[in-house]
């Protein structure tokens, strides 16, 4: 991806995420150049005393639904002819909430270091009686790798994070921060351009921008967009040296709200564009020069590929679409930014992207570029913004992404995005409806790529089926997917193994046709590269115990996929709100057809009612539903279409009534008459684990293996190497890594194709040592390569070596061996399961042994969900030279140590709990003070020496620790208040299933006991620390059952009290009237750790979005619903609880006089289960308990219940649980009926054989079979 940086920067900086400034100021003397601005500009800082003044009035009764508010800020923006420049921000913001101050606490800066650095000047926190506290920018900062490219397969060490904290910060405190971004290099030469937002989710008091131009390169654009009314002023004046000065004085501008799916905030607020470009032909013809050189770089091989390609081609398009396809599915996404005339924007030479068989967007786009005009077709590359639609009357050159256009020969472009590798349209449907720009030496004007039609993005479904007398329901559904919905799944898809694709649809039609089982699943095109042949899945299932049969009437559910599988049913998201300020965004249009005939002739009895069909067609969507009985078929047809991409305020209130009409077509249902080897990715040809443990704290692995590239799925996952590490005691090497094709070409890694990186947690936390990650990109990978690498990994200074190594996997392993190499004087454990087929050997010499296990050929394993341990069902070897007993008598040493520092702490903590009597008040005191102000930031204390453990001191001081330190920092306050705390090593295997992770604690695995806690006894009640934050109830912990390693090398069990373990408990009460519509009144209750989320959800929760919060959960019960209560929150108790109460219309349909109503929530799958058939052993690691009551009162005169649930009582296979649902009917006072269900699940961990697994399949079966949601009374 091109670097949209300036945007970037924006959106990460600082709260307001955009530059904001505050109060008029001259510039006297400012600095004459960009190089010579190490010091804010005189002038420039404001008058402390002065913000201070104004913060007083700043508070949270006069800005209750605000967080923060900026009180002041200048801006000042410096930049000179070249386009280099820098930027100033004084800022000051009052901190209202415990939200806002933990939000305040970090900031991140993001910069590139190709084109400049950003740094933290001066950083202060302001307390309310006038106290400034300095915070030294250099202790409390670090700059960072940004690790999330990786994510994008994008490898660049110039794109930098510097993150900073502001320690000691509280509510009502003015945070000030002074910062500086320097850029040294403009993204497009002898231009200057950016973009300030001056409303935000928050208020703005005041707000001074200012631009200072020179007279070489005046601003030439100057727009405000969305303006406020009366809240910007703008004025401009000639400095004495020839320079102007722009400023825009910002003052009150309320707070706004984002709402749920707008577009992305800075295309609605208030906003200014600046820019010094002529004209968007200059950016165009700016880009046409820079990629110029590149595309000129071609080869021999590139033109006999091309001719190649082209060969026999029928037509023009012909040729477009084979050059595509090649570039699209040959060239592999990867980036290496090594350019330096415009780094992130400059293609590679095209013939090095074709060489090495990699590139990013902008590579690819000039690749298809190249080999096009090679071809003999006119081609260009392209700028677009794969986002917001730009401003076509400001030129920037702020684009994020490139692609590649081609002259129609009737005028405009054909857009093609070789970057997406598996779509069928030359131009995918969700970069429709934005910006672009061709680049072209006569230079070229913004356009906007057309908006598909909803009919070219279609999901078309046809199902036959026939029920026969038993009510099984025999079912083909043949699926064509067009557009979104082909890209969508080819790109799912074509990364998984056939029997993994066959498991999505397994999981599909159980979560939407209980207990439904399929019989064959056929995907076409075989080779999903095919791009020619859309992307069609055949699926054949069985159904059993299809209708819901009840007394005299039976019920049916038209078997829907499209409500599942269609990528129409995605788009819309939340519509809650009653009306909205900012559109509705869905970027993309798109729908479903489908059409279901059920032959029922041998299955249900006559037709007794069938509903109305309904058609609408307004606000942007088309929606068309039927069901029908015509002799002894039930045919229902659905149509759903969304034709725009987004929906304005007043179309949003149209839509809602559309959706709510859609909802309540979509409960009907037709009654009648009472009368069911996987192919591999790559192949490990060979693979040596070589261990040489020096002492059982230092050791030496060589890892060398070798693969086998046999599918594309397998080129994108191995074609690069991630090996995570700290310098601080780690070392590690890339000794060798070669790829070699089955032309006999083989390329070696290049060291330019080594990076280092920086693990994510490196910026936040500064005091530790920064951990890193090796990225080797393995160039000219394709299918058939067979890819060899030697690794090397150093480890010093550990607490002790362990390792667990499984053999085999979900690839086919030709050969496999681990071996281990030690000194005589040492004495392993080890644990051994299934090696009967392994060949083992030992062999000694003077100093050492060495033990090796050696596996033969395996199979490829099925990939399968909720797989136990691999010491179940694989052969595995489980070793170490550690004891848990010397363990924790080193980590006890090593924490005593850390500890000696802690008279602050201590002092902390008794003015803490001065006043306060009451133990559990003293040790909550401690608790929350220690929970909300030191935050989590760091490793684990396991992933450093114990010499980086940290001072309870120092954590206090600098307020971020890892639970290691945060626990050391715990225990001092709470020993210096009189509480006897003891530091315990938790293990979070919570299964309380004792074979789960047996060997890792006898042969002790180093990271089993890895979560420092702190034990303590409060009142008689033994109680667990330092999990969650202040809002969790005192000692609930998500621990419960884990064993725990003491200090003294004992091991315990942590054991709750009954009323802290979770529990989930919700009541519903629907009572309905003649007409179908309900109210409904919800209940749900929080225990355990469950509670500490409830709570600081809601107690921080502003009025405002409180407000939009409730109609968002009244809207969740159904499109139709309105409140009928107030949403009431109970967070100070015990367990916490929420409850309000709607109406809905139409929640039941009434036809012919019978009442059918869908009961929510009461059913649902027992266990998290998608395929139908397993082949490894499965874990469920749930321990917990729901329960839940729903009372249903029927309209008067509605007494019989033909159809209703029935009470089942179970004891869950394989000791995994008890399910109690039980039904009850009685007459109220009033004399309507009442129906009461109550269901309960207790379910325990365990683990079950693969001959039990259709036990589990059959319970979930009829827990979320339509009978037990359906009701219909008479």
């Amino acid at each position: 991806m091109l670097k949209y940086a300036t945007m970037k920067r924006m959106l990460t900086t600082n709260w307001r995420r955009f530059f904001f400034a505050a109060a008029l100021f001259c510039l006297p003397v400012f600095a004459r150049t960009v190089g010579a601005a190490v010091n804010p500009p005189e002038g420039l800082l404001l008058a402390r005393e002065t913000v201070v003044s104004a913060a007083r009035a700043v508070t949270a009764a006069r800005f209750p639904d605000a967080d923060r508010v900026l009180v002041d800020d200048h801006v000042l923006e410096i930049y000179e002819k070249n386009g280099t420049s820098v930027l100033w921000d004084d800022e000051y913001s009052k901190i209202l909430t415990e939200k806002g101050r933990r939000d305040a606490s970090s900031h991140q800066l993001m910069f590139d270091l190709n084109y400049g650095t950003s740094f933290v000047y001066r950083a202060e926190i302001i307390k309310p009686d006038g106290r400034v506290i300095a915070i030294d920018p250099e202790a409390y900062s670090r700059v960072m790798t940004e690790p999330g490219q990786m994510g994008a397969n994008i490898y660049d060490p110039s794109n930098k994070i510097l993150s900073f904290s502001m320690p000691g910060l509280e509510i009502d405190d003015l945070c000030h921060l002074v910062t500086c971004r320097l850029t040294t290099k403009a993204r497009m030469p002898d231009t200057w351009a950016d973009y300030a937002v001056f409303e935000y989710d928050a208020p703005i008091l005041n707000l001074l921008y200012a631009v200072s131009a020179p007279p070489d390169l005046p601003i030439r654009h100057r727009v405000l967009r969305a303006p406020v009314s009366n809240t910007v002023t703008y004025a401009e004046s000639r400095q004495p040296d020839g320079r102007t000065l722009h400023t825009w004085t910002v003052r009150d501008v309320p707070q706004m709200f984002p709402e749920p799916d707008m577009p992305p905030l800075h295309t609605q607020v208030q906003r200014l564009i600046l820019s010094t470009v002529a004209d968007w032909p200059t950016v165009s013809r700016w880009y046409w020069k820079l990629c110029k050189p590149a595309l000129a770089h071609t080869t021999p091989e590139m033109q006999e590929t091309v001719d190649r390609l082209v060969a026999g081609a029928a037509s023009r398009d012909d040729k477009i679409r084979r050059i595509f396809k090649f570039v699209s599915q040959q060239i592999r996404y990867m980036g290496l930014t090594t350019e330096e005339t415009a780094p992130g924007y400059e293609p590679h030479a095209v013939s090095v992207t074709f060489n090495n068989r990699y590139g990013v967007c902008r590579d690819k786009a000039a690749l298809l570029a190249a080999l096009l005009r090679m071809a003999g077709i006119s081609a260009y590359p392209v700028l677009i913004h794969a986002g917001a639609r730009m401003d076509p009357d400001v030129p920037i050159p702020f684009f994020n992404h490139a692609i590649t256009a081609v002259d129609r020969p009737d005028g405009g472009y054909l857009l093609m995005d070789p970057t997406d590798e598996n779509t069928r349209d030359l131009f995918p449907a969700y970069l429709c409806n934005r910006s672009y720009l061709v680049a072209k030496p006569d230079g070229e004007t913004l356009r906007v790529s057309d908006v598909y039609p909803a009919e070219n993005n279609l999901a078309r479904i046809e199902t036959d089926g026939t029920l026969d007398a038993s009510g099984s329901l025999l079912l083909t559904s043949r699926l064509v997917l067009e557009g979104i919905n082909d890209n969508a799944y080819r790109s799912f898809f074509v990364r998984q193994k056939p029997d993994q694709r066959r498991k999505f649809f397994e999981g599909v039609l159980k979560s939407r046709l209980a207990g439904a089982e399929v019989l064959s699943c056929a995907i076409a095109p075989e080779d999903l590269q095919d791009t020619e042949r859309p992307l069609t899945v055949t699926v054949m299932s069985r159904v059993p115990d299809f209708p819901v049969r009840g007394s005299g009437l039976d019920l049916i559910t038209v078997p829907w996929l499209g409500t599942a599988l269609g990528y129409a049913n995605f788009v819309i998201g939340q519509t809650g709100l009653k009306e909205r300020r900012y559109p509705l965004e869905t970027g993309i249009t798109c729908g479903v057809e489908e059409r279901v005939t059920l032959h029922i002739a041998e299955g249900l009895g006559d037709v007794h009612a069938v509903p109305q069909p309904v058609r609408i067609d307004r606000a942007g969507v088309a929606f068309e539903l039927a069901q029908t009985v015509s002799g002894t078929d039930l045919t229902g047809t659905l149509r759903y279409l969304l034709k725009t991409p987004e929906f304005s305020p007043a179309a949003y209130l149209e839509l809602k009534e559309v959706l709510q009409e859609i909802e309540a077509a979509s409960r009907a249902r037709p009654l009648f008459k009472a009368f069911a080897q996987t192919a591999p990715d790559l192949e490990i040809l060979s693979d040596l684990t070589d261990t040489t443990v020096e002492t059982p704290h230092a050791w030496t692995t060589t890892r060398t293996w070798s693969k086998r590239i046999l599918t594309y799925a397998g080129k994108k996952n191995g074609s690069d190497l991630k090996i995570a590490f700290n310098p601080v005691w780690q070392t590690v090497e890339v000794v060798a890594a070669t790829v070699s094709n089955l032309n006999g070409t083989v390329h070696s890694v290049s060291p330019h194709e080594i990076n280092i990186m920086d693990a994510a947690w490196a910026g936040a936390a500064p005091r530790y040592p920064a951990g890193k990650t090796l990225v080797a990109n393995l160039p000219g990978v394709e299918t058939g390569s067979v890819i060899t690498v030697t690794t090397r990994f150093t480890q010093t200074n550990a607490c002790f070596y362990s390792h667990a190594h499984a053999f085999g996997g979900v690839e086919p392993v030709q050969g496999e061996t681990y071996r281990l190499s030690f000194p005589k004087t040492l004495r392993p454990s080890l644990q051994t399961f299934h090696t009967e087929a392994l060949a083992f050997r030992a062999e000694t010499n003077d100093t050492h042994i060495t033990l090796s296990w050696q596996a033969p050929a395996q199979p490829a394993m099925r990939t399968e969900e909720l797989l136990p341990p691999w010491h179940f069902f694989k052969p595995t070897v489980y070793v170490s030279f550690g004891d848990w007993k010397e363990h924790a008598r080193r980590l006890r040493r090593a924490l005593e140590r850390a500890g000696d520092e802690d008279r602050s702490a201590r002092r902390h903590a008794k003015a803490l709990v001065k006043g306060i009597r009451e133990p559990r008040a003293r040790l909550l005191a401690i608790r929350d003070e220690v929970l909300r102000t030191i935050r989590p930031a760091g490793p684990s204390f396991l992933d450093l020496p114990l010499e980086a453990l940290s001072s309870p001191d120092r954590t206090l001081a600098d307020q971020y620790g890892h639970p290691a330190d945060r626990a050391l920092l715990l225990a001092a306050m709470l020993d210096a208040v009189g509480f006897a705390p003891e530091i315990l090593l938790a293990s979070q295997d919570t299964t309380c299933h004792s074979p789960y992770a047996a060997p890792s604690r006898e042969v002790p695995q180093l990271g089993y006991y890895h979560h420092p806690v702190v034990a303590v006894t409060c009142q008689g009640q033994r109680l667990i620390l330092n999990e969650g934050d202040q809002y969790d109830e005192l000692g609930a912990s998500g621990l419960d059952g884990a064993p725990a390693l003491t200090l003294k090398g004992r091991v315990q069990t942590v054991d709750l009290a009954p009323d802290l373990k979770n529990r989930r408990r919700d009541a519903w009460t629907i009572e309905l009237d003649a007409q179908g519509c309900a109210r409904i009144t919800v209940t749900n209750w929080f225990y355990g750790t469950q509670a500490g989320p409830f709570r600081k959800r809601y107690r921080e929760m502003l009025p405002e979005d409180f407000r939009r919060h409730h109609l968002e959960c009244v809207g969740a019960l159904a499109k139709s619903a309105e409140p009928a209560s107030d949403l009431t929150v109970e967070t100070a108790a015990y367990p916490g609880y929420l409850a309000f109460a709607a109406t809905a219309r139409d929640y039941a349909t009434v036809e012919k006089g019978v009442l059918t109503l869908l009961i929510p929530e009461v059913a649902g799958a027992l266990f998290p289960l998608r395929a139908d058939t397993r082949d490894q052993p499965l874990f469920i690691g749930l321990n917990d308990t729901s329960e839940l009551l729903c009372r249903i009162v029927l309209p008067e005169g509605f007494t019989r219940l033909p159809v209703a649930p029935a009470p089942m009582r179970w004891a869950l296979p394989n000791g995994l649980g008890t399910l109690d649902y039980a039904v009850q009917t009685g007459t109220r006072e009033d004399g309507r009926l009442e129906v009461t269900i109550t269901r309960t699940i207790r379910r325990c961990s365990g683990g079950v054989e693969p001959h039990l697994y259709p036990a589990l399949l059959e319970c979930n079966r009829r827990m979320t079979h339509p009978s037990v949601r359906t009701m219909v009374a008479e």
